[in-house]
């Protein structure tokens, strides 16, 4: 056996940032991921002739780790910074929400509740997440903002992006993803600034690769399929191969891992919700907003986000999306039928909407659902098989669940696969 190979399981960014941190110290990684593609959630295809993350990203100005790897990797000439605007679409009426403007001009909620509003949100920037823990978000929102507020604006948006009651949602969690678009507000214009690497974060993870090869056998079509742990480490099989190292670094949704046939104890009660992503390519411009918070029963979607504010493209970009439990019936229907459900609201919202091309992706384990409970249920994550470290989507919280996130929990592991092999020297 290699005493220094790590074992990484899943070729997502959380996965190429742990190898390419093990690359810098010289340390040899082996990666199985069972796609035929790398990125994960934050691969890319092509539409209308130009490549587009299949889930919408960006990056905000607070994501050091991101900002930073794109930098290390040649391709910070390749960040495209735009100030966006951010809005909502309510009885059947588009709101803009970005400014102290558009907030006192938001006629949803009662000049009181403007102010409420605005204050909850001075007051959120101010609280450390982790003082939240134990609390609800409802408990949070009714105390800190007002009733009135919980009820008109933020349940059913807290439905739509968690899909669980807000009386199971952390407040920590909201807080965090509250502070964390705060920060990206802009100086210049009020707005949010947020970047996208062009190309898409391809470009990212294809630099990614070529800079690990040395170091790194990277396995795709690799499903893990069965896990020993050993005196001297792990064995990890996928079909008729078995691959031995040190140490894990486990970047597999919960409980997937869980299913996995392994001679050690594990078991997760930290459920997984789903997406349902179409990315169309729109003859017609559409909207100056960035995203959309859609508060309307009446539309098929969610949210709406407009690529086309990041970056130019031949025509509009857009990506309508809905964060799902894993057993509701959209996510069972064909691409066929969700595309004309999709099409058909976007008909509702907008005067003229010309299709070029649509296309489908769908994510059973898209996120871990926050609960109140969730930092209880992974609190001894790192320690339940020794050996073996978690990273990605999972060890974010309390904060908001990005790119740059993602790879600081791959930087956490890969230091403590480090620190483990150097032990067991």
């Amino acid at each position: 056996m290699d005493d220094d190979r790590v074992l990484i399981l899943g070729g997502g960014m959380a996965g190429l940032a742990a190898a390419h941190r093990l690359a810098e110290r010289g340390v040899g990684s082996t990666i199985l991921e069972a796609a035929d593609r790398t990125g994960g959630l934050a691969g890319s295809t092509d539409i209308d002739g130009a490549p587009v993350e299949t889930f919408y990203h960006h990056i905000k100005p607070e994501d050091g780790h991101v900002i930073h790897l794109i930098e290390k990797m040649g391709l910070g000439h390749e960040l495209l910074w735009s100030d966006t605007r951010m809005g909502f679409y309510i009885d059947e009426k588009f709101h803009r929400f970005s400014t102290p403007l558009d907030l006192i001009r938001f006629s949803p909620l009662s000049l009181v509740d403007r102010v409420r509003f605005g204050l909850g949100v001075l007051k959120a920037k101010r609280v450390e997440g982790k003082s939240l823990e134990g609390l609800n978000a409802e408990e949070w929102v009714i105390r800190d903002w007002s009733r009135n507020i919980y009820e008109r604006m933020m349940r059913p948006m807290l439905l739509n992006k968690f899909g669980i009651p807000p009386a199971r949602i952390s407040a920590g969690f909201l807080q965090g993803r509250i502070k964390g678009l705060s920060s990206a507000k802009s100086d210049v214009k009020g707005g949010e600034k947020f970047a996208y690497l062009r190309g898409s974060l391809v470009t990212l993870t294809d630099r990614i690769e070529e800079e690990i090869r040395p170091f790194c056998d990277l396995r795709l079509n690799a499903p893990v399929e069965g896990i020993e742990s050993t005196p001297d480490g792990f064995n990890v099989r996928s079909g008729d191969q078995y691959f031995s190292g040190r140490h894990v670094i486990n970047t597999l949704p919960l409980t997937v891992f869980a299913d996995i046939p392994k001679n050690v104890p594990f078991e997760t009660t930290v459920e997984y919700q789903a997406v349902v992503c179409g990315l169309f390519s729109i003859e017609e411009e559409l909207t100056s907003l960035y995203w959309i918070n859609v508060l309307d029963p009446d539309i098929a979607f969610r949210v709406l986000v407009n690529q086309s504010r990041l970056e130019s493209y031949s025509h509009t970009i857009i990506h309508c999306a809905n964060y799902l439990k894993q057993d509701d019936p959209l996510f069972e229907k064909s691409d066929e039928e969700i595309l004309n459900l999709y099409v058909e609201s976007l008909e509702k919202m907008f005067d003229k909407v010309t299709v070029i091309e649509g296309k489908v992706f769908r994510s059973a384990h898209a996120t871990p659902v926050f609960d109140k409970d969730f930092a209880s249920r992974t609190s001894d994550l790192d320690e339940c098989i020794p050996g073996m470290t978690f990273a990605g989507n999972v060890k974010v919280y309390p904060y908001s669940r990005t790119v740059g996130s993602v790879i600081g929990t791959a930087y956490a592991a890969a230091e403590s696969a480090l620190r483990s092999s150097k032990s067991k020297r």
